[in-house]
């Protein structure tokens, strides 16, 4: 990130000194005033954060007193939003900064983002998939954010967009075909696989709101595991790094049986419908 911490010091018409500071290190505004007077004198100020008002306030300061003042804005920052602006408004005279802080640092931070709470697997409610992972995220933030869930296994990549509310907890279905016998003897009812939650290009972290791998079955638990991110390339294309999904794909991806009856079909250019569910919208 650029200019992490900037003081920009400005007066208004009263001879009231402001000396601002945003640091995006730790999402703050510190800002000290100073009155220049040998009277007491009034001031005023207001705090917009991304053009919306975040605080305003008007007092008296003594002959020559300076008072300071912190303010912590990380729930006001929605971490999606690339670039936050920062201004102060005084009278006559205004400061302005702008700054980019990274999801990767915000996750140490104050600011609150989506996150996985819970996988099962669970028989399908979509007609053309053999099972679906029900995934329970919660959205502890101020603000909205519209995410993809992206579930890797040995035999589907798909995703579904998903927007979540602001304070709001909700549990989202992803349909997936899993092969359980056939040619490909070597799978189980068992069904392993990766789930993330991200915002943009998976093969960029600072897109990523969470990642937990999992593995169960249908008509048993599901046990899972918040992990650190790990960027793939695209949905689409990801293999798995524990899993034989690139060797079955291509060994058995076009298997034909008699009279033409495809066994299989990896959803890599056909994913599934991306319906909207009760109570989350997209």
């Amino acid at each position: 990130m650029t200019n992490s911490k900037e003081t920009k010091t400005i007066s208004d018409s009263d001879n009231i000194k402001y000396e601002i500071t945003a640091n995006w290190e730790n999402n703050s505004i510190h800002i000290e005033f100073t009155n220049g007077n040998q009277h007491e004198s009034r001031f005023r100020y207001a705090i917009f954060l991304n053009l919306n008002r975040f605080h305003s306030y008007n007092s008296r300061l003594s002959k020559n007193e300076t008072v300071e003042k912190t303010f912590d804005i990380s729930e006001q920052l929605k971490a999606s939003k690339e670039n936050h602006t920062i201004k102060v408004n005084v009278k006559d005279d205004s400061a302005e900064f702008t700054g980019h802080d990274p999801i990767t640092e915000q996750r140490t931070s104050k600011m609150e983002t989506p996150y996985i709470t819970n996988i099962s697997i669970e028989p399908s409610t979509w007609a053309d998939a053999s099972a679906e992972v029900r995934v329970t995220v919660m959205n502890p933030s101020i603000h909205d954010y519209d995410t993809d869930i992206a579930v890797h296994t040995d035999w589907t990549r798909t995703s579904r967009e998903i927007r979540f509310r602001a304070n709001s907890t909700n549990t989202v279905e992803v349909p997936i075909s899993e092969a359980t016998d056939g040619p490909l003897d070597e799978l189980t009812d068992d069904i392993s696989g990766e789930l993330r939650l991200l915002f943009g290009a998976p093969d960029d972290p600072a897109h990523a709101f969470d990642q937990a791998s999992f593995e169960g079955s249908v008509d048993g638990e599901t046990e899972f595991e918040r992990e650190e991110y790990e960027p793939i390339e695209s949905i689409d294309s990801y293999d798995g790094a524990d899993s034989d999904t690139k060797r079955f794909v291509d060994e058995y991806g076009t298997y034909l049986l008699g009279g033409g009856f495809v066994l299989f079909v990896v959803l890599l250019s056909a994913r599934l419908s991306r319906a909207r569910l009760p109570g989350i919208s997209r």
